[in-house]
């Protein structure tokens, strides 16, 4: 994830949907031919049991080292990614969050202690018009961390 020097961070955009949907044709009709991941509730996943049923609609996948390939993924990715999101929000908005959590989920690992990523409003007011929460995970993976550093201060 480096190229010519130069620290770069991947950022990655999902709708996560867990819980019960399997009685909801119109959510499961509305995600028909997009490439979805499914884990069922019960299923195996190596030598753990799946807890709940997790539906995954990855959005938008980027590595961002500057201004101009936020823009880019901005304009390639994150904006066909609300419109997509939009288009599901009336379904989304109408599950029953009791028994099904929507979340638009933002992963990025970073190689650089400073700098971040932006969203465009238009995937805030799609995620919000679907009543859908916004969940962030930020893993920082510095070049020159030493875990024997914070163990020797204390």
């Amino acid at each position: 994830m480096e190229v010519k020097g130069t620290k770069m961070s991947r950022v990655k955009v999902s709708l996560r949907l867990r819980g019960e949907f399997d009685n909801n044709m119109d959510l499961l009709t509305a995600f028909r031919g997009m490439p979805i991941k499914l884990r069922r509730r019960g299923e195996k996943l190596g030598n753990r049991v799946q807890p709940m049923n997790v539906l995954l609609l990855d959005l938008a996948a980027w590595d961002n080292a500057s201004a101009v390939d936020q823009e880019v993924a901005t304009t390639a990715q994150l904006l066909p990614a609300a419109a997509a999101l939009q288009r599901l929000a009336p379904i989304l908005a109408q599950r029953d969050r009791s028994r099904c959590d929507a979340e638009l989920y933002i992963s990025t690992v970073r190689k650089e202690d400073q700098g971040g990523f932006e969203l465009p409003m238009e995937l805030v007011s799609a995620a919000a018009n679907g009543k859908v929460s916004i969940g962030v995970s930020i893993l920082v993976m510095l070049d020159d961390y030493d875990p024997d550093e914070d163990t020797a201060s204390k």
